[in-house]
């Protein structure tokens, strides 16, 4: 495969994975290959190779000569890709602690701010992206850019989860507040506080299932 191929099988995985996990394509629908294709300017063979991928991450369903569609949510792998994370990024926030972590804890503060300003309904696409950006924020910061692609390629069906539970409550205020209890303890240089801080950020997200599952069953494995 060349470099340009390479580049547009990434761009289409990419968004479909970021359309899949924030819920604009949801579960059980089903993927027209040709409006697709028509969609990314692909032919049939880049646009199989990036559903292949998707279908590798648990994303989306093949059914040869039949049709492909968004998978249902599979709770157990979203416990296991939760307790995946919740393990690396506790691991990869106290290696913060003892990096040279100044401008990282800077930008992380940014993130806040401007988290602080979409607390509304109409905000939670762009709330969720610095989401995102605050926890890649300390992937990088220790060298890990490449532990959180792993990380993102395997979960995708907790993604999905937290992307509901967003929409389904109040949750902004107190995503933002886990946020700063998590800043706060690395600005501190605080393990203990910092542990505590990652751990009871992310499972809240977990203790949700119940709830979504029984306003969208249909979403569900």
């Amino acid at each position: 495969m060349n470099d340009k191929r390479d580049g547009k099988v990434e761009q289409v995985v990419d968004t479909l994975r970021a359309e899949i996990t924030g819920l604009v394509l949801v579960p059980g629908q089903v993927l027209s290959r040709p409006a697709l294709q028509e969609r990314f300017g692909l032919s049939s063979t880049p646009l199989r190779d990036a559903l292949i991928r998707l279908e590798g991450e648990g994303l989306v369903e093949i059914r040869p000569q039949s049709r492909t569609t968004v998978s249902l949510i599979d709770l157990e792998a979203a416990h296991r890709a939760h307790i995946l994370r919740r393990a690396l990024d506790m691991e990869v926030a106290q290696l913060v602690l003892s990096a040279d972590a100044g401008p990282t804890l800077d930008a992380m503060a940014a993130v806040l701010e401007r988290q602080a300003q979409l607390l509304g309904p109409d905000d939670r696409d762009a709330f969720d992206a610095l989401d995102t950006e605050f926890h890649l924020l300390q992937y990088l910061c220790v060298g890990m850019e490449e532990l959180w692609r792993m990380t993102q390629a395997r979960s995708g069906h907790i993604n999905r989860i937290r992307r509901m539970n967003l929409a389904a409550r109040d949750n902004t205020s107190r995503i933002l507040e886990d946020h700063r209890a998590i800043h706060a303890a690395l600005v501190a240089g605080d393990p203990a506080g910092v542990a505590q801080a990652v751990r009871h950020h992310l499972t809240r997200s977990a203790n949700t299932v119940g709830p979504l599952r029984e306003v969208n069953p249909s979403f569900f494995r």
